[in-house]
């Protein structure tokens, strides 16, 4: 059954009853239980309201940081060891920053930015401190943290250090593994892994270009289809580092190329693809089901294709708005509905 849901969910700017902002945790859950008593949460429309007063509230930047760490990988970060003789820039404090920036860039763009698909995806500012600061080759706050512009270079959650160093091997790139999200969770494509994997990139010769050694791959049948679609994406990033750093040469010394081709487009690098990304409906479909797998705990199934088809549409009628999203997402029987045990 397809979804209803009163029009335009966008009105979560209006505060009801009184702003939440000014209620304390007890006071919200009084309000919610009132709201249940009443008999308000048995409507699609009840549910509306107060998911909407939900969203306009701090409280909501948990599930907010929550979703965009696992949809990235970010928990990837705990086991990221780059070799500090080859990139100095990661210091002791470097992991637990870009977590933290992280969490303040997704914040920063729902509450204080446009709070779009398009701006997760393409905004160049960013919250730094000294750590990141040397990796992003930007101005060092005086101390604590401060909002930093990062320039055209630094397109969107993708070029933040979070998913970089999560997404990287101890001494070079990891374009399989950025290409990989990118695909599946980006785009969200099902890939099968190979029967046997190829020999991982960096205990290959490092003389060579990450480039070259993918090709090697990509010269064997049993690897060439999956990484004729994973490697042209991940190499875009190849402009950045294990630790998320700028560079323009690879450690053998080659000029970086980060070209390729996705679906017939044609890009020079990251900063050149993300942003058609940012502006695919097809994009934006994969994001929401991303949201939908998340708000409900386990993976989309048929049964819920009907919910996906509603959720995508409302997400790119709303210009992709994430609050509204969020608000859309309550409306899914899949949200709404519990099956009891020994139910019929």
């Amino acid at each position: 059954r397809d979804m209803v849901a009163p029009e335009p969910v966008g009105e979560w700017r209006t505060p009801v009853r009184r702003p939440w902002d000014s209620l304390s945790l007890v006071d919200r859950i009084a309000l919610l239980r009132e709201a249940a008593a009443s008999g308000a949460l048995s409507t699609r429309e009840g549910v509306a309201l107060e998911a909407a007063r939900l969203v306009a509230a701090p409280t909501i930047t948990g599930p907010l940081i929550g979703f965009h760490s696992d949809w990235l990988g970010a928990d990837r970060l705990r086991a990221a060891h780059p070799d500090r003789t080859l990139y100095p820039l990661w210091t002791d404090g470097a992991r637990e920053s870009a977590e933290r920036e992280l969490a303040l860039f997704v914040t920063d763009v729902v509450w204080n930015g446009a709070g779009t698909f398009d701006a997760l995806m393409t905004s160049t500012s960013s919250w730094v401190d000294a750590d990141l600061a040397a990796i992003h080759g930007v101005e060092a706050p005086a101390e604590g943290w401060e909002p930093r512009d990062l320039g055209p270079r630094r397109p969107g959650v993708l070029t933040r250090v979070a998913f970089l160093a999560a997404h990287a091997h101890a001494r070079e790139s990891a374009p399989v593994q950025r290409g990989t999200f990118m695909v599946r969770q980006l785009l969200c494509e099902t890939m099968s892994p190979p029967a046997s994997a190829p020999p991982p990139l960096e205990s290959e010769d490092l003389g060579s270009s990450v480039r070259d050694r993918l090709a090697q791959h990509v010269s064997d049948p049993a690897c060439a289809g999956c990484h004729a679609r994973i490697d042209p994406p991940g190499l875009s990033f190849e402009h950045f580092d294990p630790v998320g750093a700028w560079r323009e040469d690879w450690l053998s010394g080659d000029p970086v190329d980060a070209s390729g081709e996705l679906d017939g487009v044609v890009f020079t690098d990251a900063t050149d693809l993300i942003p058609l990304l940012a502006d695919s409906p097809r994009a934006r479909a994969c994001y929401a089901r991303r949201w939908y797998e998340y708000a409900i705990a386990r993976p989309a199934q048929n049964v819920d294709a009907c919910s996906l088809r509603t959720l995508s549409r409302r997400f790119e009628e709303s210009g992709g708005d994430l609050r509204s999203l969020l608000v859309d997402l309550t409306m899914t029987d899949a949200f709404l509905r519990t099956r009891l045990d020994g139910a019929p």
